[in-house]
């Protein structure tokens, strides 16, 4: 169906369309990108593009979906955080920063479809995973495992501390309409250690519990 790739056909085209695109968001922006592009890239011909995934834009999705995966894999790791360790909560954030910015030009995207007056992306993507999206859930679920460990206060908000979180994660991109200036602030990425260690001392003083605040 429209929206979902083929169940049938060559799954070696459907990965390489996937790749190609993956490939050209990271080298090219999101804005360059173009069906005939992706094809020429993935070496296939556009009308696979439209036989497997029914538009550029679902295709897009697919990209978004893998993107996820891997940040849920990713996620995992806050299990192995020192409950003890003096620097947890820059530890937590900047596990949870590593997850989402590793293909920062996939979040960029996005927040550029996001911002769109009108995005089959993002209709494919609230059909999914419905309005909340599956990033505030999965930062959501990670912080109630933190908070099951005592790394944060037993009387905190889950969800507050999921869309502080996720706010944050989100503020380093510019949100201009359809403009090809939309996405990452590129200075970010060479300031991002200090812009963790910043936040991680918002989370210190507002959420962590007494014991662990001497």
């Amino acid at each position: 169906g429209r929206g979902r790739p083929k169940a049938e056909g060559n799954p070696n085209i459907v990965r390489s369309l996937i790749d190609a695109t993956e490939r050209l968001l990271r080298e090219s922006g999101y804005h360059q990108i173009s069906e005939r592009k992706i094809a020429v890239a993935a070496g296939t011909h556009v009308a696979m593009v439209h036989y497997y995934f029914g538009s550029k834009d679902a295709l897009l999705f697919e990209v978004v979906q893998r993107y996820y995966s891997q940040i849920i894999e990713k996620l995992k790791a806050l299990d192995q955080i020192d409950a003890n360790s003096p620097s947890v909560s820059a530890d937590v954030f900047r596990l949870i920063t590593d997850a989402y910015y590793e293909k920062h030009w996939i979040m960029s995207m996005m927040v550029a479809e996001s911002s769109r007056k009108s995005s089959q992306v993002m209709d494919l993507f609230y059909q999914k995973y419905g309005q909340q999206g599956v990033g505030l859930l999965l930062l959501k679920h990670a912080v109630e495992k933190l908070i099951e460990r005592g790394i944060y206060d037993r009387n905190a908000d889950p969800i507050l501390i999921a869309r502080a979180m996720f706010y944050l994660l989100t503020g380093p991109f510019k949100h201009e309409r359809q403009s090809s200036s939309a996405g990452l602030d590129p200075e970010f990425l060479t300031r991002k250690d200090e812009w963790v260690a910043f936040v991680a001392d918002i989370f210190e003083s507002r959420y962590r519990r007494c014991s662990h605040s001497a």
